[in-house]
Order: structure tokens, then sequence, then C-alpha cells
């Protein structure tokens, strides 16, 4: 069974994959990802800090590094997203293009 050349008979294929909407769309998608992780990051950090300061079991300095860690443990899986959706289009568009010029020999 070849490749089919004609691209409306491919099984998930859509036109609407190129359209503006839908660009503007995944960016926004990476941006509300990182400022919510942004957001939850300092809410971390500041829940920790005033956990040292008013909690007897753990001093300030300490529990203001481990609220830095977890906070900047939330941006980092953030950022790794971003990037693994950023590198999953860039295998999606190659697959495509494979595909494309694979077509034309068989």
């Amino acid at each position: 069974m070849g490749i089919i050349n004609n691209q409306k008979d491919r099984v998930g294929y859509s036109k609407k994959i190129t359209d503006p909407a839908f660009e503007k769309y995944q960016k926004n998608t990476k941006r509300w990802s990182l400022i919510f992780s942004l957001i939850l990051g300092t809410f971390a950090s500041a829940g920790f800090f005033i956990y040292g300061e008013t909690s007897s079991e753990m001093n300030n300095p300490q529990a203001l590094y481990i609220g830095l860690g977890i906070g900047s443990m939330f941006v980092a899986i953030a950022l790794i997203q971003n990037l693994s959706r950023k590198r999953s289009r860039f295998l999606s568009l190659q697959n495509q293009r494979f595909r494309e010029i694979a077509s034309v020999y068989l």
C-alpha cells in the first residue's frame, strides 16, 4: 500500500493546521504555560518563606531554599514542555516533507 498523493484523502489531515488562528493558539499556550509556572513558582517560594518565618520546625534560610528549588522546578518543567512542543512540531513537519518526497518516487 503506497502513500496517497491526494492530501484530502489522507486520514487525519486538515488544512486548518496552517491556519493563523491555530498558530496564535499555540503561541498563547506556550506563553500562558510559562506565565502560570512563574506565578506558581513565586507562590511556592513565598509560601515556604512565610512557613520559615512562622514555624519553629524549619528556619527561614532553609525553607526559602526549598521554596526556591520547588519554584524553579515548576519553571523548568514548563520550559521543557515548551521545548518538547516545539520539537514535536519540527518532527511532524519533517515527517510530512519526507512523505511528500516519498510520494513522488512511489
